[in-house]
């Protein structure tokens, strides 16, 4: 039972929304943006969250949109107040199906939301991993009007938005996913151990990895997505360092060496590659009940180092899965 009283306002539109927020807003009261309510629901009834207003914007038809218009010609368009299950079950990028799979269980997926997982408070983010990697944009609508810009100009380590923005939808270039989507999944995805898959097609393949201390239900150690997309590689992980991160240095270490010379190494080679990828990012590994920071720090290497022998191998060897 959550310990206080709020007024639940429904919008029907984003206009609706952020009208409802401003007029709240402007009377004192504290407002929160209501998806799948998962979270919120959560932490308020262990009082750790407050508000007095919420405004759900399930309803809102432009977060609801799951066309390939969205942002313009050649985008595909997934709506903020679309369900994890819902894009899932579509599976038009494969990848961005793949992060949103690894989240939670079937039932609590069929609550959460696309914007709740990328803007919530949780600190994996994992559903963003994917707009990350292939350049996406994201559409947010506030008191200052609507706006579209790169997620990576939007999105350091959280979503950075002013005070009152809700988050419409995300894109991406329906090319980045195009050559790519006939994939494998292992049998490790239905059971014990790293929950993995990848595609390759004719201009590179993504790969996907998942590793939790307990099964797959459990937050991640690291979750970890590789492109090889028109001859260069491309990384982003969450759970490792606590939050989600596109990692253009360990990207360059990993471009100074050929696809060709990867996949004739050995595994202690390519362990070796993997590692000297992330020590360029100089960054500090989370800590927790789950993992200390070594541990984190080797799942992410045996991670990255199976990624990249995946998809060394299947183009060295002009492989379509």
């Amino acid at each position: 039972m959550i310990p206080f009283e709020l007024d639940y306002i429904r919008a029907e539109s984003a206009a609706e929304a952020v009208e409802i927020w401003s007029r709240e807003r402007a009377a004192g009261r504290q407002v929160r943006y209501f998806g799948g309510g998962t979270e919120f629901t959560t932490l308020a009834r262990e009082n750790k969250i407050h508000a007095d207003v919420v405004v759900d914007y399930k309803r809102v038809p432009e977060a609801r949109d799951h066309g390939s218009s969205g942002d313009g010609p050649g985008h595909m368009t997934w709506g903020a107040a679309l369900r994890l299950n819902e894009i899932v079950d579509t599976n038009r990028c494969g990848l961005v199906s793949r992060c949103c799979a690894g989240v939670a269980d079937r039932t609590v997926r069929n609550s959460i939301t696309l914007g709740g997982n990328i803007a919530g408070m949780l600190p994996y983010r994992e559903a963003v991993l994917p707009f990350l990697l292939f350049d996406g944009t994201m559409t947010t609508i506030g008191p200052a009007g609507e706006q579209t810009t790169p997620v990576a100009d939007r999105f350091d380590k959280k979503m950075n938005v002013a005070e009152g923005d809700l988050l419409l939808r995300v894109s991406l270039d329906a090319s980045m996913c195009d050559g790519v989507e006939h994939g494998g999944v292992t049998a490790s995805d239905r059971g014990w151990g790293p929950l993995e898959s990848w595609a390759t097609g004719p201009r590179g393949g993504w790969y996907y990895t998942r590793r939790t201390r307990e099964p797959r239900l459990d937050y991640p150690l690291v979750t970890l997505v590789l492109a090889r997309l028109d001859g260069a590689w491309r990384l982003a992980s969450s759970g490792a360092m606590g939050y989600p991160l596109r990692m253009a240095a360990a990207e360059t270490v990993l471009n100074g060496v050929t696809v060709g010379d990867i996949a004739t190494m050995s595994e202690r080679d390519r362990l070796t590659l993997a590692a000297h990828a992330l020590e360029a990012e100089r960054v500090q590994f989370r800590k927790d009940m789950r993992g200390s920071r070594e541990y984190r720090r080797e799942m992410t290497i045996r991670s990255l180092a199976d990624g990249v022998a995946r998809l060394a191998d299947a183009q060295d060897h002009g492989e379509t899965r």
